[in-house]
């Protein structure tokens, strides 16, 4: 397994990795800054490097503003008291604008 991209994003680390083992052979993991052991979790899977960079910066933008609206990550989705849990496969299956986005904390 080789690291291809890392970004820092609000408390954690978001890391594209490839893997020979999979048939999507890039994967975005996210990991947490307090124990950077390991690989992370896995968020998603792409075909190419660029794809999976692509995903990976998008899903630190939601995350940043999930974070700043009172949202935790748990698991694979985001959750808030009172508000629907927004799953992590409706982020990472697309490339949203930032109004994109935001239309998911609504």
């Amino acid at each position: 397994m080789t690291i291809h991209y890392r970004i820092p994003c609000f408390d954690c680390e978001l890391l594209v990795k490839q893997t020979e083992a999979s048939e999507a052979s890039f994967q975005v993991g996210i990991q947490n800054r307090s124990n950077p052991l390991g690989f992370g979790n896995l968020i998603g899977s792409y075909a190419t490097k660029t794809e999976a960079i692509q995903h990976a910066n998008h899903f630190c933008q939601f995350y940043t503003m999930a974070k700043e609206k009172g949202y935790h990550f748990k698991e694979n989705a985001f959750i808030k008291k009172d508000k629907e849990t927004i799953p992590v496969a409706m982020i990472m299956k697309a490339t949203p604008t930032a109004v994109d986005l935001e239309r998911f904390f609504k």
